[in-house]
């Protein structure tokens, strides 16, 4: 008797079908642990979840959230005045009862309004430009100086002087910065009949320039 044996390779791939049912055994396998790791978390916090919190741990827990928040935005005192110099200039001027700077009016407003605190303008006023970043200010500079013949303060040198270095319009001393600010209102800008117009991008740091005899 002659017998036959045939003999499978092993390189040879199982049938279609298996591999088919090998994936979503796998696939169940993976979520099956997906909910066990849910209910493990579910259940260490359950006892929390399911039950109203008491007044201490309510106020534990809000204490501890404003903690971490304060630790996450704190900032010491310089940090605060460094921030405060930037965005506003350092300098800050006097206010009225509105927080309106004190010594800038509009000179075109009718006379008789309160709000006018200085009331008719004087040869001693002088213009105040505020200039927006990116808004045609370097245009409007260029119009006060050669179509108004108005004199300015801009730094053109690396040191700072209250003289008129490139051209007899703009005068060497720096609006633009808040160590330039203090600069000038140290120097006594507005009151040293060198400058027509004041220009600044810092609205508070430009308006502390002004006082009570140059508005």
């Amino acid at each position: 008797m002659t017998l036959d044996f045939q003999i499978m390779s092993p390189s040879l791939s199982p049938p279609a079908v298996q591999n088919s049912q090998v994936g979503r055994v796998s696939s169940l396998l993976v979520l099956l642990t997906a909910l066990m790791g849910c209910g493990a978390i579910f259940n260490t916090r359950g006892d929390r979840l399911n039950r109203q919190l008491s007044l201490d741990e309510y106020l534990a827990d809000s204490a501890a959230q404003r903690a971490k928040l304060e630790n996450e935005t704190a900032v010491d005192a310089e940090t605060k005045a460094m921030r405060r110099k930037v965005f506003l200039g350092g300098i800050y001027p006097e206010v009225d009862e509105r927080r309106m700077p004190l010594h800038l009016r509009n000179v075109v407003r009718d006379q008789d309004d309160p709000s006018n605190h200085a009331g008719q303008s004087n040869s001693n006023d002088l213009v105040y430009f505020w200039h927006v970043p990116k808004a045609s200010g370097s245009t409007i500079k260029n119009v006060l100086n050669y179509c108004f013949e108005l004199r300015r303060a801009e730094k053109t040198q690396d040191v700072a002087s209250m003289e008129y270095p490139r051209s007899p319009r703009v005068l060497n001393m720096d609006t633009a910065t808040p160590d330039g600010l203090q600069h000038s209102l140290e120097q006594d800008l507005t009151s040293s009949g060198l400058v027509d117009v004041i220009i600044s991008n810092y609205f508070l740091g430009g308006a502390a320039l002004f006082n009570a005899d140059h508005q």
